[in-house]
């Protein structure tokens, strides 16, 4: 069974923020190559998208929204921890909505969001900030409720008019946990908004680059695209874990941080651990399936933080 790190603090703190991924080529068939080719020391802004007034906005709000997240999370004390178990069960009620529409969903955000706290725990990431990441992250694929069934649930690769759409779950995303005064969800917004933005500025729906794209999104891409690549779908198979590790090992600088790479590596013993302990195995229809099929994924994300947090 894998353990988290002694303690978040006693880690080397890291500088600011950074880089993202593109879900839509990473688990969609023949896709690998697009991270292969990114290289550590690229860092370009070139191709940003072309925002309008208001996407201009947006960029700026977001950029000033993770800013007051990395800031200010923490895990609530005393009597808010009334009002966090209600949160905290809201959130894993709207994440076992997006496993309902999408049923790739379910083990996969339980185990992104448990790398996601691992390799924050390398990044010198608090206690209290790494619990708020566990709660968080399981989220950053809400707006997927927005995505048509033919796109979201298409068993091929998308075209490029479609992977345009589906490329919308991220401000669906924003839009959905927007206006809340919880920091849960406030982080869980930003993670929403940028876990597909990219550290070369190439990413969407912002074309955030660097230290613009916050911390949490960026810890937030890479174990979402590993888990992405090591998971079975219809349309592909999964990638071994050492295919995975060089692919993710490539994108620094380009697709990710190289720092979140770093952190990475420092946190892949308990990565591993945690791919094999939350696999996902053929079920008798020939459908994919949790190892622990009882278990639905708010049930998951609960015996999760039980065993992290309490």
């Amino acid at each position: 069974m894998p353990t988290p790190p002694p303690s978040f603090s006693s880690a080397s703190p890291v500088a600011s923020d950074s880089s993202i991924a593109d879900d839509g080529a990473l688990v969609r068939p023949g896709a690998a190559h697009a991270l292969e080719g990114e290289r550590s020391e690229v860092k370009v802004v070139e191709n940003r998208p072309s925002l309008s007034e208001q996407g201009q906005k947006d960029r700026s709000r977001t950029i000033r929204l993770g800013e007051r997240v990395t800031a200010n999370a923490s895990r609530p004390t005393g009597a808010d921890r009334i009002v966090d178990h209600v949160y905290r069960e809201g959130m894993h009620r709207l994440a076992a909505a997006v496993e309902c529409r999408d049923d790739e969903t379910g083990v996969h955000i339980v185990r992104m969001a448990y790398y996601a706290y691992l390799i924050g725990g390398h990044m010198g990431v608090g206690s209290d900030d790494g619990a708020s990441l566990l709660l968080a992250t399981p989220l950053h694929d809400i707006g997927k409720i927005g995505i048509p069934d033919a796109i979201l649930l298409k068993p091929g690769k998308l075209t490029p008019a479609e992977f345009e759409v589906m490329k919308d779950h991220t401000v669906i995303g924003g839009r959905i946990l927007r206006g809340t005064e919880s920091p849960l969800l406030q982080m869980a917004e930003v993670i929403a908004l940028t876990h597909h933005e990219r550290f070369d500025g190439k990413g969407y729906p912002y074309g955030l680059c660097g230290e613009e794209i916050p911390l949490v999104g960026r810890i937030t891409a890479v174990a979402d695209v590993f888990d992405a690549l090591t998971s079975q779908r219809v349309y592909k198979p999964a990638y071994s874990a050492d295919d995975s590790v060089k692919i993710i090992s490539a994108g620094a600088g380009g697709q990710f941080d190289p720092e979140v790479v770093k952190a990475f590596h420092q946190a892949l013993d308990s990565i591993l651990d945690v791919l094999h302990e939350y696999q996902e195995v053929p079920a008798a229809t020939g459908a994919l399936g949790p190892a622990l099929p009882s278990l639905g994924v708010a049930a998951l994300l609960e015996s999760l933080e039980t065993r992290l947090l309490n």
